[in-house]
């Protein structure tokens, strides 16, 4: 091969470098180990093609990911005896941002149930949020026996949420007058049981870091939002 032509090669190989550097942030590396394998080869080899970038690989977050098992959790059921209710995809309670929603449950078609999840960050660090799960009139008959007996300690109060009948369900830990929060809203055909528990670790004496364990009336005003899915 003729100097000329070796030169000529390398201000061309130079050249296609500079170009993928600029289009695709491909490193040069491999562009020297290609010139060295063209000058003094044969045309062959010269003439292969070099890809001048890699397509990125796309990962979801997190939060992402659960909203995609949501999704698919709520397609999977043709069935579904009741009926579908959430806060949107973001929204404040005042003090945290909450994003979801999440598929928090463990069946992906189950007709009768269906759990949800909102998560938070808090400032102090570590993560915060609540879970609420959505059930037919059958299922919460079946699933109550389960759940909400009387324990010394549990604090129940009858009240109304955005006119809906409803129950606050207080339970305290060790010196905590409040370690899980829940909240029972009665929609008729369908049975909200939200629930959100302490987050550790609180300060001595302080408010809990989780707000809606801090104050209940937040929590409270934070579910009167629910509305029908996907409004």
């Amino acid at each position: 091969m003729s100097t000329r032509t070796t030169r000529f090669l390398c201000l061309l190989l130079f050249g296609a470098c500079i170009a993928a550097v600029a289009l695709g942030g491909v490193s040069c590396g491999n562009r020297r180990d290609k010139l060295a394998s063209v000058v003094g080869t044969d045309p062959v080899t010269s003439s292969t093609a070099v890809p001048l970038a890699q397509t990125p690989i796309i990962t979801q977050s997190p939060s992402e990911r659960g909203h995609s098992r949501f999704l698919a959790a709520i397609n999977a059921v043709n069935n579904r005896k009741f009926k579908l209710y959430w806060l949107g995809r973001e929204f404040t309670d005042g003090v945290l941002m909450y994003y979801g929603p999440s598929f928090a449950g463990t069946a992906d078609n189950d007709a009768d149930v269906l759990e949800l999840g909102y998560t938070s960050r808090l400032p102090t660090g570590g993560g915060s949020g609540f879970s609420f799960t959505l059930y037919s009139r059958d299922g919460w008959e079946n699933s109550r026996k389960n759940q909400l007996k009387p324990e010394p300690g549990i604090v129940t109060t009858d009240i109304e949420v955005d006119g809906h009948p409803a129950q606050l369900i207080k339970i305290p830990a060790f010196d905590a007058p409040i370690n899980v929060l829940i909240l029972v809203i009665d929609l008729g055909d369908t049975v909200v049981m939200a629930d959100t528990a302490a987050a550790n670790p609180a300060p001595p004496g302080g408010p809990n870091p989780n707000p809606l364990i801090a104050d209940p009336n937040r929590f409270i005003e934070v579910m009167s939002h629910l509305r029908p899915y996907p409004d």
